[in-house]
């Protein structure tokens, strides 16, 4: 099935930050004196979603639609053949991270049970994610004009539905 989405750049990086800023939230959470924690699995799965996204914010810059799917290298190579860079390592630092990120997420393993195999390290992970998003960010920047969002201003309604409570004391 080929799906495509429309959403201009500035909503896939916003998102793309969210999940960024989840992940660093939850790393500051863990003891990093251990290797393998608690929510290692949950932390690189919001990185590799906001590189996902950041990707996709770049790629939605030069075409009117983005692709859905989540492998990472597909979406990096395109980036890379339009000219992102995030620095003149990036073949030892993006490149690596985004391989090894998307070969631990191979059958949406980062999502679900699966043996991860090598993982970055995850602070070389948050750097390199956060350089990115850094980066596609001036792209998007420049690429708003050509492609209002709207962002930030009210285009939905986002409900949220509390807990039913009666208003019976009985119950």
């Amino acid at each position: 099935m080929d799906r495509t989405s429309d959403e201009p750049a500035s909503h896939f990086l916003a998102r793309a930050r969210e999940f960024y800023r989840a992940g660093e939230k939850h790393l500051s959470l863990q003891d990093r004196s251990k290797p393998v924690h608690d929510l290692m699995q949950a932390i690189y799965f919001e990185y590799s979603h906001a590189a996902e996204l950041a990707f996709k914010a770049f790629l939605r810059c030069h075409y009117p639609e983005v692709e859905y799917g989540h492998g990472l290298m597909p979406y990096y190579e395109r980036c890379r053949a339009l000219g992102l860079q995030i620095g003149p390592d990036d073949r030892t630092q993006i490149g690596n991270i985004v391989t090894l990120l998307d070969s631990a997420n191979k059958d949406q393993g980062l999502r679900y049970f699966m043996n991860l195999g090598v993982v970055p390290d995850l602070a070389w992970t948050s750097e390199v994610v956060g350089r990115l998003l850094n980066v596609v960010e001036g792209h998007v920047a420049r690429a708003e004009p050509d492609h209002l969002s709207g962002l930030g201003k009210p285009v939905g309604i986002f409900l949220i539905a509390g807990k039913p409570t009666s208003r019976d004391p009985q119950v």
